[in-house]
């Protein structure tokens, strides 16, 4: 109205994203974090710097599966990690109360410490399904999937979904929670 129509400019097609009071989706959040973060595209691109962690704005729910994706687009991998923490602790890879996946070693810190798990994915497609109900998660690298874990204990709260760095440099993500197309198709159920 009011002949004060602008003109896009610029816009690819994921650029726009339907976000209705009955069609939310989740995004980094800044103001949730630990130490030296911040976000970009609409806070869709979560970056983490030495011993730093950058959390989603939902919660994981307790209950029900859930699926999610990142793309890691810039830094030294050594060592970004990517999955689900106990908001209580901090960082999430030391608090021994996270499940989070490296990005340099393929190793996963699964509450009880570091192990060796997967493949790396150092400028890969990383995703994670949890299964709430059944207390499980198993992370996926390009599509492929990498071994299913039960997670090693319960957060005092519920999980958030985090990109988190210990003390060997850090990294960015690209999130997708659904907003747009997967790059990789979920599994079956999520």
């Amino acid at each position: 109205g009011n002949g004060n129509d602008f003109t896009p400019n610029g816009f690819t097609p994921d650029s726009v994203v339907a976000d209705t009071p009955s069609n939310n989706y989740c995004v980094m959040n800044p103001l949730n974090h630990f130490g030296s973060v911040s976000s970009s595209y609409g806070n869709l691109i979560g970056s983490a710097q030495k011993d730093a962690e950058i959390r989603a704005s939902i919660p994981v729910p307790n209950h029900g599966k859930w699926y999610w994706e990142g793309q890691f687009v810039s830094g030294s991998s050594s060592d970004a990690q990517f999955g689900i923490v106990d908001p209580t602790t901090q960082p999430g890879y030391a608090s021994n109360q996270s499940v989070v996946f490296s990005a340099d070693s393929g190793d996963i810190w699964n509450y009880s410490g570091r192990a060796s798990y997967g493949q790396s994915w150092r400028n890969d497609y990383v995703a994670c399904a949890v299964d709430m109900d059944n207390h499980s998660i198993r992370f996926y690298v390009n599509g492929v999937a990498q071994p299913d874990l039960t997670i090693g204990g319960y957060p005092a709260t519920n999980f958030f979904v985090s990109m988190c760095s210990d003390n060997g440099g850090g990294g960015s993500l690209k999130f997708n929670f659904g907003q747009r197309s997967w790059t990789h198709e979920p599994p079956e159920g999520y």
